[in-house]
């Protein structure tokens, strides 16, 4: 079976073959998980822009960039996003500064992920940073 990831619209959780399979009309986008799509890119992660109630993203394992995630700045409502084993450097992780409610970050395995396994909390917005181990 061919697939896209699964999504969460309206509250319902939908695994996605194609874009059909998103509800019509329409929708409040909060969960996107895409962990391990080969064909996610960076400019394809475009269409999240202004999705302000999406919560959690998961991108692990996806060629994703610094590129790609400088869409998200626009996702306010982000709280989680996991980006392991990605190409997510500094640069990309600057524009997530915008998303006042963003407490976890997950960065093994990727650019950033500069030092052994560590957690480092950011004391002035109680973010958590997760890294573990280097691209």
């Amino acid at each position: 079976m061919l697939s896209i990831g699964a999504v969460q619209a309206n509250g319902v959780d939908r695994f996605l073959r194609a874009p059909v399979d998103l509800p019509e009309g329409p929708f409040a986008l909060t969960a996107v998980h895409l962990v391990g799509n080969k064909a996610v890119t960076d400019a394809g992660l475009a269409h999240l822009v202004g999705c302000a109630r999406l919560a959690r993203l998961h991108l692990s394992a996806t060629p994703v960039g610094d590129a790609g995630v400088a869409h998200l700045r626009t996702c306010t409502g982000l709280r989680t996003v996991l980006l392991d084993s990605t190409r997510v450097g500094d640069a990309g992780l600057a524009a997530l500064r915008n998303c006042p409610d963003l407490s976890e970050v997950y960065l093994s395995h990727t650019p950033s992920a500069t030092r052994g396994w560590h957690t480092s909390r950011d004391a002035a917005s109680s973010r958590t940073w997760m890294y573990a181990g280097r691209a």
